[in-house]
């Protein structure tokens, strides 16, 4: 069983050595529920307040985690962007845990999801499989540089509190990639698909403006 939370406690039960670093640090563990063990866990974040909302088990067995960070010094591997101190941003980590409490796990890569980040309103909120092997990540952000692709439905960040966005990404690749990124309006919740493989998105419409077809 594998889940990913938050912990303020620099005493978080961990299989390895990963530091207590910031106010609020990501945890992430697999555990033998038939004997009721911690196979492996750790710690993830930097000197600030790192929070993880959702989690996803890939075909390989990484741990893909996102949720929303704080921390300029938040941990990159092959990042697609930066992250920057003191503004929120979405992340995305991918984590190859280990397959013991005596195995250490591998973070593959780390990454923000774009943007300069905004204050308090930059959340990556959910991430599903989709069928063709690539992932859809849905969230909020208040950037208004937050990366659009090419034939979205809205390529620029349409002003107040924040924006939803859909982000796909390829995890295929040598390095991750987006692969397309509409900004639809305000914040999503919630993604699911239906047997039509189309991908509908809910959420609270704080907006009079939001897109609608």
């Amino acid at each position: 069983l594998a889940r990913s939370g938050w912990t303020y406690s620099a005493d978080m039960p961990r299989t390895d050595s990963a530091l207590h670093r910031g106010e609020n640090d990501v945890w992430v563990g697999v555990i033998d529920i038939q004997r009721s063990a911690l196979v492996y866990g750790t710690l993830i974040g930097g000197s600030s307040f790192d929070t993880s909302i959702d989690m996803e088990v890939t075909e390989s067995g990484d741990l893909l985690v996102i949720g929303r960070a704080i921390s300029g010094d938040f941990p990159v591997v092959n990042a697609m962007s930066p992250f920057h101190q003191g503004v929120d941003q979405g992340f995305i980590f991918a984590l190859k845990p280990g397959e013991s409490s005596t195995t250490p796990g591998h973070l593959r890569f780390s990454s923000s999801l774009g943007g300069s980040g905004s204050n308090l309103n930059d959340y990556a909120t959910a991430i599903v499989r989709e069928p063709a092997g690539t992932y859809l990540c849905a969230g909020y952000t208040g950037a208004w540089d937050y990366p659009t692709t090419p034939g979205v439905v809205q390529a620029e960040y349409g002003g107040g509190p924040s924006d939803m966005f859909l982000t796909r990404l390829d995890l295929r690749l040598p390095s991750p990639a987006f692969t397309a990124t509409p900004a639809l309006g305000p914040a999503t919740l919630e993604v699911r698909f239906d047997a039509g493989a189309s991908t509908p998105a809910a959420g609270y419409r704080p907006s009079d403006d939001e897109p609608f077809m």
